[in-house]
């Protein structure tokens, strides 16, 4: 987590610290249950001992972070949910599937849409994540019968055959293993297909960390054989308040924790979805959050790997809402640069060099309006802002021969951290905003 202290000189910067000692001289630091309770329910604690409170003995004349995270968080929900009321559903279904080149070894994976119900998540009354657009998708009002899932599965595995990858990628707009998306019949009838695959050298899933249970793992390992399992998990930024506002994403850290303990412990693979330029946060903002939770999320949360996702603009979502408006841009490539150059600095040359850190964003459903993309000219021109990663972080990247604004201003952007009551404030404004724009 990234945390925010003022120093003598009156300056603010990110901090990496532990919870390991009272954050007030005299006073207790707060206990993990506590800090969860706080980031679901807003908080009661003392300013300096909330986990979202990232300013030692500062106080706000406008909003107290403690107090207001609640009230914004049910504001950013209720704006979501009548949004998304409107928002016609798109048909992106009933299968796909894709060859990507996109490995370190250049080698193919097979990407494969499951039919499933969609994400739980999304069937709230919101829509679930804040910048998702499988809110918008017709699967998750379909009545698909289980049988017809395994047979568009096997469908797809049919088509990509031929090209025999040994890397498979099945997705669900969802959670593989919350059994209201894909029932574990289905589940395990799926992966018994793939495990009389011998081309199949590994499956790549995605869920949320809290469906993620020694039982669903025990029995997708016994299914598979030696066909090795990674997991892909949403984090979207390891700073809790981060991802509780701007994101609408309510987990705490210690799930993550446990559930990366569980999947090292029977040989999975973990990534994590570290999503670049957020809803709400400055350029400047976002390039700091963004190298913050790589560090995190390879230090501190356990993970083995993470793909930086950059938002895509889609409908439905937070970030199109607030482009309609005229407050958001989508990331450039530059910003990406920029994160990736201060994750760098961050930890240093030899663990950015041994880390497997990559950028993803290349399969969307519904598809989207815009996503990043850069030129061959730009990637050639970042190479020694990137170093020592410029060799594997881009791999598969879309590129186009010409430049565009999608590329950014050529130069890096400085990373500054976030003051919380400062954001809370901005997002009351800038949904404020939006409304008007909208009536």
């Amino acid at each position: 987590m990234t945390w925010l202290a003022r120093p003598r000189n009156g300056n603010i910067r990110g901090l990496f610290l532990r919870y390991s000692r009272p954050l007030v001289p005299g006073r207790r630091a707060a206990t993990s249950a506590e800090k969860g309770l706080a980031l679901t329910q807003g908080s009661s604690m003392p300013i300096a001992e909330s986990p979202f409170l990232l300013l030692s003995n500062e106080r706000d004349d406008h909003v107290s972070a403690a107090n207001g995270f609640a009230a914004v968080s049910a504001r950013v929900r209720k704006v979501l949910a009548n949004l998304r009321s409107q928002q016609p559903k798109v048909d992106d279904g009933p299968i796909h599937c894709a060859l990507l080149s996109d490995l370190e070894d250049g080698s193919l994976r097979g990407i494969i849409g499951v039919p499933a119900r969609g994400c739980s998540y999304a069937r709230t009354e919101w829509g679930g994540c804040a910048i998702c657009g499988h809110s918008s998708s017709t699967l998750w009002k379909s009545n698909i019968s289980d049988d017809s899932i395994i047979s568009d599965v096997r469908s797809s595995l049919e088509k990509l055959s031929p090209a025999r990858p040994a890397v498979l990628c099945l997705y669900t707009s969802g959670s593989f293993f919350d059994d209201t998306d894909l029932p574990s019949r289905v589940r395990l009838a799926l992966l018994d297909q793939i495990a009389h695959l011998p081309w199949v050298t590994q499956i790549v899933v995605e869920s949320l960390p809290q469906f993620i249970t020694p039982t669903a793992l025990s029995e997708a390992r016994m299914h598979l054989g030696t066909i090795a399992l990674s997991i892909g998990m949403g984090l979207d930024s390891a700073d809790q308040f981060v991802r509780s506002l701007c994101f609408q994403r309510h987990i705490k850290d210690e799930v993550y924790v446990y559930a990366t303990g569980l999947c090292h412990a029977r040989g999975v693979r973990t990534t994590a979805y570290v999503v670049h330029g957020p809803p709400f946060l400055t350029a400047e903002e976002a390039v700091a959050d963004t190298s913050c939770s790589i560090h995190s999320a390879l230090t501190v949360l356990g993970f083995d790997a993470v793909s930086i996702e950059p938002v895509a603009l889609q409908a439905g979502t937070l970030q199109h809402l607030l482009r309609t408006a005229g407050h958001y841009e989508c990331p450039t490539f530059w910003s990406l640069v920029s994160a990736s150059h201060q994750y760098v600095r961050l930890c240093g040359t030899a663990d950015a060099a041994s880390s497997d850190l990559r950028v993803g964003g290349q399969v969307f459903t519904p598809l989207p309006i815009a996503t990043l993309r850069s030129c061959t000219k730009c990637l050639r021109r970042s190479a020694g802002d990137l170093f020592p990663l410029q060799a594997k972080i881009f791999r598969g990247a879309p590129l186009s021969s010409r430049h565009s604004t999608a590329c950014g201003s050529p130069g890096l952007t400085r990373s500054v951290p976030y003051h919380p009551n400062r954001l809370l404030m901005r997002i009351e404004s800038l949904l404020g905003d939006c409304l008007d724009v909208r009536t």
